[in-house]
């Protein structure tokens, strides 16, 4: 069991094999130890196969690459409960950062960021926006195709981020395999998996 939580622990097979030829070395002439390390090869190499075409079809990968998996996992992570706060917006106009801090809300996987006349809703892959007319439908295309990995095009590396909103986070840095040069980073609530912030490295 050991060996499938992590492969690693397989060398406890090779410390066994030492106790037995220092200690009891005629256990060694009987069948019975090396069936039980042949079913165990056999367990781990046959979880590992099932393990790789879950990642070729799905791009599960079974806590390897937790990086896309955190990034994959966000994007429902609203789905679940109810928050409320405030999302602090930054862009870059005329060579200058600019900021903004509007509320944002979010139930049953709906989300709504804005407030009066000067709000975005979405769920899904739909969008409305609120104006002094009403709402009206941002866009409400479905998205076609297998969406591809997050670590298709990006290095993505996962470390501990800073608390965030009294949060704890886990920040994945994104960064161009062509120019080594970090890219993007996406803090994620540690135990609801909600991103909490998503910013250019700079």
């Amino acid at each position: 069991m050991a060996a499938l939580v992590k492969p690693p622990a397989l060398h406890l097979g090779i410390v066994q094999f030492v106790a037995l030829a220092l200690g009891a070395r005629q256990r060694l002439r009987t069948p019975q130890p090396w069936l039980a390390w042949a079913a165990i090869l056999l367990c781990v190499a046959t979880f590992a196969t099932i393990a790789h075409r879950h990642y070729v079809e799905h791009g599960n990968t079974f806590g390897i690459g937790l990086g896309g998996e955190m990034i994959r996992a966000q994007r429902f992570a609203d789905t679940i409960g109810v928050f409320s706060g405030i999302v602090q917006i930054e862009w870059l106009s005329a060579g200058e950062w600019r900021t903004a801090r509007v509320p944002v809300s979010g139930t049953g996987g709906t989300v709504q960021v804005g407030e009066g006349t000067r709000k975005v809703e979405g769920r899904g892959s739909d969008r409305w926006i609120a104006g002094v007319s009403g709402w009206q439908a941002g866009w409400g295309e479905p998205v076609t195709g297998r969406v591809p990995k997050p670590s298709a095009h990006w290095k993505l590396a996962v470390d501990r981020g800073p608390e965030i909103a009294g949060r704890t986070t886990t920040v994945v840095t994104a960064t161009d395999p062509g120019t080594k040069r970090a890219r993007l980073k996406v803090y994620v609530d540690r135990d609801t998996g909600i991103m909490l912030r998503r910013g250019w490295a700079r």
